[in-house]
């Protein structure tokens, strides 16, 4: 077990060198301190930081190993890619205590894009919004983290970056796929209405995720000229309805190969419908 810094020392101990230290040693003896803790410490030796961390989640193994790594003798470009790895694993996992230690220890100058996103993706929504009110402007708002926040159906994250963090026009088309795989209707349409992102794409993604409640919503309200229908996806899915829908609407119509993939379809009225 890890302990925070004795008192007479600068490094984190072992909690049993902190209790020979605070039982058995008269006055103050770092140096003894250290000569014993390295004795003990049969775990650390030829270990990264982030990989202890990555092993174990614990944010004190991680501080230990940390402050015995030659922090200026790294290589700045590995000590940058293992920082977002490691930021990236405690974001995922909702660590707040040691994303607010690697920042404030290694004070990132570079985005933390990766770190934003697994966040969301896992619905960790205290992460986003300390990171939010504290360090905005190394968080890269707005890019493509709501799409894991839509996927994982964490609804709450996802309302919050919808008022905090609007994806750029670059990150639109990505959202907007994420939004109609998911079958968020609501946010389909904030994206088509408030944002401005095409609906083509989004289309095709509610229909190979057999979402076809919000393709149904986007043929309707999206003013989609001559869309694209695939007959084949909702009647391998047994899609009964949609496939009403799209003949009541003339939209498409059955291809070559819908009524075999039809006639694999488990619901016999679908291969009957495509047939009528």
């Amino acid at each position: 077990m890890v302990s925070e810094s004795h008192a007479t020392c600068d490094l984190p101990l072992l909690e049993k060198v902190r209790v020979v230290g605070r039982h058995c040693l008269r006055g103050e003896m770092p140096h003894v301190l250290l000569a014993i803790d390295t004795m003990l410490d049969d775990f650390s030796a030829g270990k990264k930081a982030h990989e202890v961390y990555k092993c174990t989640g614990s944010l004190r193994l991680m501080q230990y190993v940390a402050a015995r790594e030659p922090f200026e003798e790294m290589d700045p470009f590995y000590r940058r890619s293992q920082f977002n790895r490691t930021m990236e694993i405690a974001a995922a996992a909702g660590d707040l205590k040691a994303v607010k230690w690697l920042v404030e220890s290694y004070k990132p100058q570079q985005y933390l894009t990766k770190t934003v996103a697994a966040a969301a993706a896992n619905g960790h929504l205290h992460l986003l919004q300390w990171l939010f009110e504290n360090h905005y402007e190394i968080g890269y708002w707005g890019c493509t983290e709501m799409c894991g926040a839509l996927l994982n159906n964490h609804s709450e994250v996802v309302e919050w970056l919808r008022q905090h963090a609007t994806p750029h026009k670059d990150s639109l088309k990505k959202v907007m796929e994420a939004a109609a795989a998911a079958g968020n209707v609501k946010v389909v349409e904030w994206l088509f209405n408030e944002c401005h992102a095409s609906a083509e794409d989004a289309l095709w993604s509610a229909q190979t995720n057999k979402q076809w409640q919000t393709a149904k919503w986007i043929l309707e309200n999206c003013g989609i000229v001559g869309p694209w229908i695939d007959w084949d996806l909702p009647a391998k899915h047994g899609a009964l309805s949609f496939l009403q829908y799209l003949r009541s609407r003339s939209i498409g119509g059955p291809g070559f190969y819908t009524l075999q993939v039809a006639a694999g379809c488990t619901r016999t009225d679908t291969s009957t419908d495509v047939l009528q």
